[in-house]
């Protein structure tokens, strides 16, 4: 968080120093008599723009000049420099956040505190304005959006004066319920509203879902008709359609107080007009102005606001004709909160001018404009844009779309949201349960949450990248991601970690480097996915806690693949030269490596045969020598007699002698002759350690 706040685009005064400054001999001295052109003074200017670019840049402290050193107080060691609004080494002409460092010969190192710079009408609205350090009281609350409070004007955006001629052509089925309207050179946009008629089959409003240079497309069952040539597309607000005549400029010339005005004669004696304003989703319309005049004395002009509540339109005040008009009549009235939209219509708000009694009136409008302020804005949960591809939300507008509530449609405008979050652009995305993302630009460096969605790679680089939750598909660039709880398809993905997911399919090694498993599994019970080794002759791959089949493929000198499985499936090795280790619990392990391959299976169980199999030499059968003194040490160096007795048959002295392991643990090997019963019990005896027997149960 910034320590304080200025306005941008004007000169100012910056503490140098957060704290008093200290000799840098014994650290306690206050530095009281510090001048401009101190010996050693290095001066430092460093600002971060609201994209997160920082630069520093060398300052030279002046008097009577651009960056003035001025003394805060007497012999109190603490300064300040003056950053001019332009000019100088360095100034106040973009909004961020700024803070001075340095040094001289005789103090310690200094950094002011970190001011944000930003627009006056914000600093107004935020601090300096009614609700200010003190309680506010009722009428304070009340002024907030009028002339003594802090709101933001906004200007209409568009208009319902759009009108074309339906061309003499065929409505064309679009299919999926859509159906094309032939509108050659018109100006409609996606999500406009417009009114036909004059149709036989298509009089209605619709919201255009899409549109080219002749065809605007509206969600409709389709029925056959050719138009004639005279059917009427129009735009239109909440059905109101544009009546009357536009004979001088467009809704343009009503943003501003300066004699341009939208001038709109009549037809038979109506007008009829709404403009659109967006006052963006986390803002309600407190109030309008309207500056211009009715020629025609005796006729009237109602403004109009729209009821999103109610549904219906709301006179809140009435232009009165005049027969000689000069000067500019102002209106300004109140706007509730029932009149900005909200869910598809969020931020938006309808002014409709209408008369109301007129013979053959003009209306001259010189400025239009809406007054809104901020409500308490949303947050970014968890820090992340919010992301749902099945919702309709296609907005962007920052503290508002992109948040838990209200999710965005789409990676893109995902992309916006975040990069327009200040001080600094969010890098962290959360994905809804069955929404599909595909990357179509570098994700590096970024953590992207979730359950039970989709992810394609598409190519791009996703180096120290962090994905949860996803089934993965596709090839990327970049080192270092980390996957967790993932299911991954066919990939192709460079040095990585993984966490927790499952692999159902082929996952190629995208580049030499480590790879890493950590409680990993094949994605069938029993199945076995393929890691390929793309012969890059310098992978380096561990499983940890690995369960399930698994088949590496290409496997070449250099490569280091290691398994440690906990309920493998079966285990296959395809190339040549590699080095392996292969250990735990599996069901089978084939080694099909050509050339010189190091594989050790030291600590390889089959599955299998847990039980021990009847009639098949059991080699390394562990057990421990313990002193006759206390019956619990563990004795080295012992000599020990082994005899073994089958099926309760007499005990004879076995074929092979028993082996020191080492700590008082000693082995014994066994041959398939040996084992050719279906219990066996082994004897153990050696001076000094007590006896020790063992039995073991085979099966066939």
């Amino acid at each position: 968080m910034p320590d304080g706040s200025m306005d941008v685009d004007t000169a100012v005064q910056i503490s140098v120093c957060l704290m008093p400054l200290l000799d840098k001999t014994d650290f306690v001295t206050i530095e009281d008599a510090i001048v401009y052109n101190e010996a050693g003074m290095a001066l430092v200017w460093n600002f971060m723009t609201t994209a997160g670019v920082v630069t520093a840049t060398a300052v030279t402290p002046t008097t009577g000049d651009d960056h003035d050193w001025i003394e805060k107080g007497t012999n109190k060691g603490m300064y300040a420099v003056e950053l001019p609004a332009s000019g100088g080494d360095a100034n106040n002409d973009a909004e961020g956040f700024g803070w001075w460092s340095g040094e001289t010969d005789t103090c310690l190192p200094f950094r002011g505190p970190v001011i944000e710079f930003r627009s006056a009408e914000l600093n107004n609205m935020m601090t300096d304005g009614p609700i200010g350090s003190t309680p506010a009281t009722q009428d304070q609350v009340g002024a907030i959006g009028t002339a003594g409070g802090a709101a933001l004007p906004f200007a209409a955006v568009t208009d319902n004066v759009i009108s074309n001629t339906i061309d003499n052509a065929a409505a064309v089925d679009k299919g999926g319920g859509l159906v094309g309207i032939p509108v050659t050179g018109h100006a409609f946009v996606a999500d406009q509203q417009v009114t036909i008629a004059g149709s036989t089959n298509y009089n209605d409003s619709y919201t255009v879902v899409s549109q080219t240079t002749n065809e605007v497309v509206i969600t409709e069952t389709f029925v056959s008709e050719t138009f004639g040539g005279s059917e009427t597309i129009k735009s239109s607000f909440e059905g109101v359609v544009f009546d009357g005549v536009q004979t001088t400029n467009t809704f343009t010339a009503t943003e501003a107080n300066d004699t341009v005005r939208h001038i709109l004669d009549d037809v038979s004696n109506v007008i009829d007009i709404v403009y659109k304003f967006s006052v963006g989703g986390n803002k309600t319309a407190t109030k309008f102005v309207w500056k211009g005049f009715l020629a025609g004395n005796g006729d009237s002009v109602n403004i109009q606001l729209f009821d999103f509540v109610g549904s219906d339109w709301e006179t809140r005040a009435i232009i009165e004709g005049t027969n000689n008009p000069s000067t500019n009549v102002t209106i300004d009235e109140v706007a509730l909160s029932k009149h900005t939209g909200t869910g598809s219509d969020l931020g938006f708000v309808y002014v409709r001018l209408i008369t109301a009694t007129a013979t053959n009136p003009t209306l001259s409008t010189d400025e239009l404009i809406v007054e809104a302020v901020a409500l308490s804005q949303d947050v970014y949960q968890d820090g992340a844009v919010w992301i749902d591809t099945a919702s309709s939300n296609t907005g962007t507008e920052v503290f508002v779309d992109g948040t838990a509530t209200r999710p965005v449609n789409s990676l893109a405008n995902a992309i916006i949201v975040a990069n327009l979050v200040t001080p600094r652009a969010l890098t962290r995305f959360q994905v809804i349960i069955g929404s599909t993302i595909t990357f179509a630009e570098s994700h590096a460096g970024e953590v992207w949450g979730g359950d039970n969605w989709t992810l394609a790679l598409g190519g791009q680089n996703i180096a120290a990248a962090k994905i949860t939750g996803a089934t993965v598909t596709g090839t990327s660039t970049g080192t270092g991601a980390l996957f967790e709880d993932c299911l991954l398809g066919s990939c192709t993905i460079a040095s990585f970690r993984m966490l927790r997911c499952e692999c159902s399919e082929t996952l190629t090694l995208g580049a030499t480097g480590d790879y890493a498993f950590l409680d990993c599994a094949a994605r069938l019970t029993g199945g076995a996915p393929v890691i390929d080794f793309n012969s890059l002759g310098g992978a380096k791959v561990n499983y940890r806690r690995y369960s399930g089949g698994l088949t590496a493929n290409n496997l070449a000198s250099g490569d280091v693949f290691g398994v440690e499985a906990v309920s493998g499936g079966p285990i296959t090795l395809n190339g040549a030269d590699a080095t392996c280790a292969i250990s735990g619990i599996i069901r089978s392990f084939t080694n099909n490596l050509t050339g010189s391959p190091n594989v050790l299976t030291k600590g390889l169980l089959n599955a299998e045969v847990l039980t021990i199999q009847k009639g098949v030499a059991f080699d390394n059968i562990p057990f421990p020598m313990v002193s006759t003194t206390d019956h619990v040490t563990r004795v080295n160096s012992l000599t020990v007699t082994s005899l073994i007795s089958k099926d309760s048959g007499t005990p004879v002295a076995t074929t092979n002698s028993v082996t020191e392991i080492g700590s008082g643990n000693y082995a014994i090997d066994l041959t398939a002759t040996e084992m050719d019963a279906d219990m066996i019990l082994l004897i153990f005896t050696a001076t000094g350690a007590d006896q020790r027997e063992m039995s073991i149960a085979t099966q066939a």
